[in-house]
């Protein structure tokens, strides 16, 4: 069983190319060197502002120990906390347990 972090972003309008530039760019990354696993991201499909992120832990204690250690970063903290969260207006985040087949199609 994997858990299933599900993000949903709603960035000020303009926001997105710039946004997602920045993702790809830097924080996909300093993600892969903490060993946290990117399933899917990018701008959704039913506007012009909204962008998804997901993300695969091994449990919700492995979850948040990973995050822990990404989100207090140096380098996250000092590189490109303040330009990533200037971009987001707001969002919502799910967190579910699926299997993995399910988990890895996600990534297709």
């Amino acid at each position: 069983m994997t858990v299933l972090e599900i993000r949903s972003y709603v960035l000020h309008p303009g926001a997105r190319e710039g946004f997602h530039d920045l993702f790809r760019t830097k924080v996909m990354p300093m993600l892969a060197d903490q060993g946290i696993r990117v399933v899917r991201y990018g701008a959704s499909e039913h506007d012009d502002v909204s962008y998804v992120l997901m993300r695969a832990f091994d449990s919700t204690v492995h979850r948040d120990e990973q995050e822990d250690r990404f989100y207090g970063s140096a380098l996250w903290r000092e590189g490109y906390r303040e330009e990533v969260l200037a971009m987001i207006a707001s969002y919502q985040e799910v967190v579910l347990t699926l299997d993995d087949a399910t988990v890895d199609a996600l990534g297709s």
